[in-house]
Parts: structure tokens; sequence; C-alpha cells
């Protein structure tokens, strides 16, 4: 048995008549009993050799409805046969250009589209033409090696608004 201290009372065991002992067994802890003014061993609630790593959902209240009220894993996409300037109804989809021209995406200022920080955007080059992302003025876009073009057909990319007008773009793109 060992003593865990706290939870009120003393904490000190100062006679046997301290403390309310049954049956003692292994993995048991010494926790005071308000209630009658004692010490008693009790389950050691830290010991997890029986835990099977199983819990059934609707065991968990709430937890069903939280999970359900999560967003859907399927994006929907927007096909665009050619250049295009983002709008608030693009939030959490893939704004896919089937061209065979070059084509641009255009990042509006908050201003003019007031998107929420954090706000992500995908896009992807399904037709030859490749897709340059540009920002409006004000807008300051940022990518590793300032690659802001798609590598080729079917690349496909990501915007990820950082600040007000400050925007990351990300994914399979060349200078």
């Amino acid at each position: 048995m060992t003593y865990i201290p706290g939870g009120g009372g003393s904490s000190a065991v100062g006679t046997s008549s301290d403390v309310a002992l049954n049956n003692v067994a292994d993995k048991e802890v010494l926790t005071y009993d308000s209630a009658i003014a004692k010490w008693k061993n009790a389950v050691d609630p830290r010991d997890r050799t029986t835990h099977t790593g199983v819990q059934a959902i609707s065991t968990i209240t709430g937890l069903q409805v939280a999970l359900d009220s999560k967003a859907s894993l399927t994006v929907a996409s927007s096909t665009k046969t050619a250049s295009y300037t983002l709008a608030a109804g693009d939030t959490g989809t893939i704004i896919e250009i089937d061209s065979a021209s070059a084509s641009t995406i255009t990042v509006p200022d908050n201003a003019s589209v007031a998107l929420p920080v954090g706000t992500v955007i995908g896009f992807r080059q399904y037709g030859t033409g490749q897709v340059t992302i540009v920002g409006a003025t004000g807008v300051v876009l940022r990518s590793r090696g300032d690659a802001f073009k798609t590598a080729g057909q079917y690349s496909e990319g990501s915007l990820s608004k950082r600040g007000t007008d400050e925007w990351i773009v990300s994914g399979d793109m060349v200078v």
C-alpha cells in the first residue's frame, strides 16, 4: 500500500484508530475519508493495468454531437475556365482552373472580401495553362522561394490567410 498525501485531513497517521483498513489489496493507496475522519485504503486512481483502451462513444456525454458538428472531410471544388478573383464563398474549397491558356487567381484585399484569418483555400491547375497566384493592391503573398506559379498540369496548392492582408502560398509551385 502507498500513502498519497493531500485530500484533506491530517497528513500524519498517529495511531491505529486513525486508520480504517479493509481487505488491503495490491495497487491500493491510503486516502483520507473526511466523512469518517479516518485514513482508509482505496483503489489507486492512477492504476491503468486493467484499462482496455476501449470506450463506447455513447458513454461520453455530448461526444457524438460534437463530432457530428465538425466539418466534413469532403472538400467541394469549383471549376473555372479563366482567371478568377477569390470570393467569400471560396473558403474551404478548391478552385480548379481548367484552361489551355495561362490564368491567374487573384487574392482580393480584406476591404473588398473580408475572409477571416485562418481561411484556407485550395487551388488546382487542371488544364495545360499555368496558373499564377497574385495579390490585389495591398495584399502580401509569401511563398517558399517566391514561387507563385503552378508547376504544371494537375499541380495543387493552397492559400492560407495569416493576417489581415497576408497570405501564405504553398504547394507544387515554381518561380
